[in-house]
Formats: C-alpha cells, sequence, structure tokens
C-alpha cells in the first residue's frame, strides 16, 4: 500500500474517534440537563404542595393544646371585644352579645364577672345616648368619671384626671375639681415623704402647672432637692416645666 493511502486512513481513523468522544461528551451533558429538570420539577411540586397545605406540618400560633375548652372560647371571643371607650353605642351592644355568649360558653366560673362587665357595657351605652342632650363639658365630665373610678388608689393619676375636668369640664364646676385635684396630689406626697421616683415627681410638677399652683410646684421642687440629693439635669428639667 502506498505511503499517501496509509496516512488516509490514519487520519480518517482519527476524526472518527474525535467524533466518538464529542458525542460521548454531549450525551453526558444532556442526561445532566434532563436530571436537573426533572430536580427543579420535583421541587417545586413539592413548594406547591406544601404552601396548599397538602402535606405541611399543622401549625398554630397559640397552643391551646392544654387548655379547656371553655378557655379556648374566652380566649377566642374576648379577642372580639370592642374598646370601652368607644363613642358609639353600637360597639357597646356588640361588647353586650360577646359577654353574653361568653356566659353561655365560657367557663362556669366567670359568669359573674362577665354579667357584671354586661351591666358596665349597659351602662356606658346608656351614657352615650343621653350625650345628646348635654352640653360638651358634661359629656367630658361624664365619661373622665370612669376613669376617676378606676385610679385604685393611684392618687397622682386621679390628680391627674381631676386636673383636666378643671380645665375642660364646665365652668361651674371648675373650683371643685380643682381643689379635689390639690388633694389627691398632697395625698400622694404625704404617702412617699416627697420621695417619689423622678416619673412621679415630673407628673405632680407638671400637674400643679396646668391647676396653675405654680407655688406648690416649686415646693415639691424644693423637697426633691433637699430629700433625695437629685442630679442638677433633672432639677433643671423641673425649673422649666414650672417657668414655660
Amino acid at each position: 500500500m502506498k505511503q499517501q493511502d496509509k496516512n488516509l486512513i490514519v487520519t480518517s481513523a482519527g476524526r472518527g474517534t474525535r467524533a466518538t468522544v464529542r458525542q460521548r461528551v454531549l450525551g453526558i451533558v444532556a442526561l445532566g440537563g434532563l436530571f436537573a429538570c426533572g430536580l427543579m420539577l420535583g421541587i417545586s411540586v413539592r413548594g406547591n404542595m406544601t404552601r396548599s397545605g397538602d402535606v405541611a406540618p399543622a401549625q398554630s400560633s397559640e397552643n391551646t393544646a392544654d387548655m379547656r375548652t371553655c378557655e379556648v372560647i374566652e380566649m377566642m371571643q374576648i379577642k372580639r371585644l370592642l374598646d370601652e371607650t368607644d363613642l358609639n353605642p353600637a360597639a357597646h351592644n356588640y361588647n353586650i352579645a360577646i359577654y353574653q355568649n361568653l356566659i353561655e360558653n365560657g367557663c362556669p366560673e366567670n359568669k359573674e364577672k362577665y354579667q357584671g362587665l354586661i351591666e358596665r357595657e349597659k351602662e356606658i351605652m346608656n351614657s352615650l345616648e343621653d350625650a345628646e342632650d348635654k352640653r360638651p363639658c358634661e359629656v367630658v365630665e361624664n365619661s373622665l368619671d370612669w376613669h376617676i373610678q378606676n385610679c385604685d388608689g393611684d392618687h397622682i393619676q386621679c390628680a391627674k384626671i381631676y386636673a383636666q375636668l378643671a380645665e375642660r369640664g364646665c365652668p361651674e364646676n371648675a373650683k371643685k375639681y380643682t381643689e379635689l385635684a390639690a388633694r389627691e396630689l398632697e395625698i400622694a406626697r404625704g404617702i412617699s415623704d416627697d420621695k417619689m421616683s423622678n416619673s412621679e415627681t415630673v407628673e405632680v410638677v407638671e400637674t400643679y402647672k396646668r391647676l396653675q399652683m405654680k407655688t406648690a410646684a416649686q415646693d415639691v421642687i424644693n423637697k426633691v432637692q433637699k430629700i433625695t440629693d437629685p442630679a442638677i439635669d433633672f432639677i433643671l428639667e423641673l425649673e422649666k416645666i414650672v417657668n414655660e
């Protein structure tokens, strides 16, 4: 065989070998692509099933497993209650319906409490329905009277409400509310012997300022300086309240 023919055969064989290798590589790449597509499809299907709730584990925002049924009912119904300071009488009628439901389906030991809350809602509702025939200052006084009844021995808080009544209530009652506010402040100061926390001291001074009792406010500052040796910045803050 001629040398030229031998070279031609060798060249053809080399090309055939390279073609075979290239086909194998392309085949492997193709299989890898199919595997990746299948994997992504599987993940997508599982994700959709989880989102739809088919295989997602049960979840709960609150653990109620150890609660009695009546306690669960109470927890759910109480969340539905509207703010008792709502000015719409219908809101209080709605709350009454919820309390009635709680009396019937809640825990037996709480029935008396819910009945009392129904009576409270009725009184608030009646007060709001009568408000149309009253002066604005009378409505303010009736509304704040609820807060006075719930001060629970917090004399500073009571004084703040009386001061608000003296300023926002009916003019003919301003003097009475001013005296009641001053009385509550004196009780608070007497009980603590003027050894109040910084926040309480600020509230007392601010309330005296609102009552236009600057001398009493300054007396508080002087007592605080003598008794508690406060920081100069705090005294300056109190002085600023009085002199603004």
